[in-house]
């Protein structure tokens, strides 16, 4: 079995195994209120998902056109939120300018070599781990919150937390699919979520500064596609980085 394969095996089980999960729940009619909210959620987190990992596996011609089309939502959600405020043209331009050298940065880590996939799946299960894993020790642990202006509902437990939580799964992936010195593991790790944490304190600062909560939403249970993937667009030029300074 190649990487690729891999990769998609372990994260088709993830959703496999939640669905079985969600049906188990129904069936015993374990918490019926939410049972919508759940389904709903599992479809729009596989939405997200599935527009991650299909261009790369198709090839190169469609990542550049999902890059393209995620170009041109994210722009769209920017020129959204700066109408909403009135901004002097020097912090617009540099909004832009910012999105777009991270909407570069991601595009060209999937299209790095045959490994592009690779990089973008490592990248990635670093992030969401670090925010599922965040905002569950958060709502359990959370009290301390160090950036009550940017990001009032941030828990300094709830990074730790997500931070622990990232780097105990890189543990089983790296032994079973990548196969990384722990040393450059523990390291990518660290800086790739200190990056994503960056991304998405720089997102929460745009948002409370246009007095709005999230970016234009593209479904009913998400933001826009900087709230998806705030985290991973900070993270990819700055993991893009290490890859060429390596």
């Amino acid at each position: 079995m190649s990487l690729h394969e891999a990769i998609v095996a372990v994260v088709a089980g993830l959703f496999g195994f939640s669905a079985l999960l969600f049906l188990l729940l129904d069936l015993f009619a374990i918490a019926p209120r939410q049972s919508h909210l759940r389904w709903s959620l599992f479809v729009a987190q596989l939405a997200i998902v599935a527009a991650l990992m299909v261009p790369p596996l198709l090839g190169n011609p469609w990542v550049m056109v999902a890059g393209a089309l995620l170009l041109a939502r994210g722009l769209y959600e920017l020129w959204r939120l700066c109408r909403s405020t009135e901004s002097p043209l020097g912090w617009r331009c540099g909004m832009a300018a910012a999105f777009l050298t991270a909407q570069v940065g991601l595009t060209v880590t999937l299209i790095r070599g045959p490994d592009g996939f690779a990089h973008l799946m490592w990248i990635y299960m670093f992030t969401e781990m670090f925010d599922m894993g965040g905002y569950l020790v958060g709502k359990w642990r959370g009290r301390r919150y160090p950036f009550p202006r940017l990001s009032p509902h941030k828990s300094l437990e709830g990074m730790v937390g997500g931070l622990l939580a990232a780097l105990m799964l890189a543990v089983p992936v790296n032994i079973w699919l990548y196969h990384r010195p722990w040393d450059g593991v523990l390291q990518q790790g660290v800086v790739i979520l200190l990056a994503a944490l960056a991304g998405d304190l720089a997102t929460s600062y745009l948002k409370r500064r246009a007095g709005c909560k999230d970016f234009a939403p593209v479904s009913r249970h998400h933001g826009g596609v900087l709230d998806i993937y705030d985290a991973l667009l900070m993270a990819s030029p700055v993991y893009l980085l290490m890859l060429w300074l390596a």
